[in-house]
């Protein structure tokens, strides 16, 4: 780098067919140590790749792994950033290159293959592919999902992660002292940002969606927590891109071609990754038929496990109806509007749920926002939920669910939880979708709640697809606790849902 550190890569080169031949080059650049923790995965998938004629570049970010410099002080930083600069500049140049250099990656790797793409748009970078990534740091990703703190293994971990020494010999020397112990811990970073100001705000590329003009495929899974951003980026992005292709399965965090993890049939990522960058990298195949298809490919769900893929050629789809159903008395979900009665000259609505706060409840909803999910009987049993008659012609969901509530608690501070769920005839109960909605963020700037003060706050539940089968219920559950996904919020309470209201539905 320009002040003499130097970064660690792993270069899988194709070889050669003729005597001054040259391949397009892919980046991914991540702090998850390449020689040790995912050499067999990051060898596997270079391997592949340089088969199919690239060279892949694999780079770990200053002060983790194997490469040397003082640890950045967060993820995405200036640094980080302005090194891939450099980096893509150097890769671009080599003499086996043919000047252009694609990005790609998964979750962090995703992260800042779209920040480069965004915000830096160094001159060689021509393509970008990211899976499970957001466009939005603080709401949409792991610290502060729906504005409310979440805490799991991985923030734990990769502190330690960036703890260990460089492979393959791990010297324990000053070297290693001064580079590796001379940043605040990243757990403490976050932990001291808890409100969505400049320190998300500048890496977001939700702020800066008209500097995505670069051709970019994005991966999206129905069982991953940024399941979110891909065709948001797409209707934000669509009109300055060359083309953007969004592909979201049933898929985990993880890529689709890792069959074993997923529930749902075969896609084979690294396959589309080679489509996509041979179009835009290569110079023998400008009429691929990856640029000719539709843009947009989802998976429609009709259980946890089985479903089928579709493509569709505009977000939001034009063809789809909005459907709204109330909350209503005796835990009905209903689709007219219930009728205000009982109301007093100062409106306030006799007809009310009252729950109780339990702050442990919610494990069957997951230890975050992704992954598969139990049967949701036993979270259900401290939640008020509201259902609707059995369906009598099947209902097809495609999209973003919206909740409105009118609620009350007799804190200063609560959290609403909502989740989507299917009611089987025999009674299990899959989750669908989720959404949640930290009390203190009902308006900007953030402020509490006056207890026992009547709120109507609005928010989204996530992307889903699904299909509610003739004779199954949709159900609304709603609750004040998610842990361990959604960090607990700290007073004994109640909380009140006031249902014969017309603010209180979903869409």
């Amino acid at each position: 780098m320009p002040d003499g550190v130097r970064l660690s890569v792993t270069l899988t080169v194709p070889i050669l067919t003729r005597r001054g031949e040259t391949f397009p080059v892919l980046l991914q650049y991540k702090p998850y140590r390449k020689d040790d923790s995912l050499l067999y995965a990051d060898q596997s998938d270079a391997r592949y790749l340089a088969r199919r004629g690239f060279i892949i570049a694999q780079v770990d970010i200053r002060g983790t792994g194997s490469s040397e410099g003082i640890l950045v002080e967060r993820e995405y930083s200036t640094q980080e950033l302005n090194d891939c600069e450099h980096i893509i500049q150097q890769l671009a140049s080599d003499r086996r290159s043919n000047g252009r250099v694609g990005m790609y990656g998964i979750s962090w790797s995703g992260f800042n293959t779209l920040m480069m793409g965004t915000l830096r748009r160094p001159r060689a970078l021509r393509a970008l592919f990211a899976a499970h990534a957001t466009d939005d740091l603080y709401k949409s990703d792991i610290h502060y999902p729906d504005g409310i703190m979440h805490l799991d293994q991985y923030l734990i971990f990769i502190d330690h992660s960036n703890a260990i020494p460089a492979p393959i010999d791990y010297n324990m020397n000053a070297q290693w002292i001064r580079e590796r112990f001379r940043r605040r811990p990243w757990i403490d970073v976050y932990l001291s940002q808890q409100l969505d100001n400049s320190f998300w705000k500048e890496n977001s590329i939700k702020y800066a969606y008209d500097n995505l003009t670069l051709p970019v495929y994005l991966i999206g899974g129905l069982y991953d927590a940024y399941r979110d951003s891909p065709l948001r980026i797409y209707e934000k992005t669509r009109k300055n891109s060359p083309k953007i292709k969004v592909t979201i399965g049933p898929f985990v965090h993880a890529m689709p071609e890792n069959v074993n993890r997923h529930p749902g049939p075969i896609y084979d990522g690294k396959a589309e990754m080679v489509r996509w960058f041979s179009h835009w990298l290569k110079d023998d195949q400008k009429d691929s038929e990856i640029i000719k298809e539709p843009d947009i490919t989802l998976f429609i769900r009709t259980s946890l496990t089985t479903g089928h893929y579709r493509y569709e050629t505009e977000w939001p789809i034009v063809r789809q109806k909005i459907r709204r159903m109330y909350m209503s008395k005796d835990h009905k979900l209903i689709e007219q509007k219930p009728l205000m009665t009982n109301l007093n000259e100062n409106k306030v609505f006799n007809n009310v749920d009252i729950l109780e706060y339990r702050p442990w409840i919610g494990f069957e909803a997951g230890t975050w926002l992704g992954g598969l999910t139990d049967d949701q009987r036993p979270f259900d049993k401290d939640s008020l939920i509201y259902d609707s008659e059995p369906i009598n012609q099947a209902v097809e969901l495609i999209g973003v669910v919206n909740v409105s509530l009118q609620v009350s608690a007799t804190v200063r501070l609560a959290h609403w939880i909502v989740r989507l769920e299917d009611v089987d005839p025999n009674g299990q109960i899959a989750l669908i979708t989720t959404g949640a909605l930290n009390g203190a963020q009902r308006q900007t700037p953030p402020a509490y709640l006056k207890p026992n003060c009547q709120y109507t706050i609005t928010f989204p539940l996530r992307f889903t697809t699904w299909t509610f089968l003739i004779g199954h219920r949709i159900r609304i559950a709603v609750s004040n606790a998610m842990f361990p996904t959604y960090w607990p919020s700290p007073f004994p309470m109640n909380t009140s849902l006031f249902f014969n209201s017309s603010t209180t539905f979903i869409d």
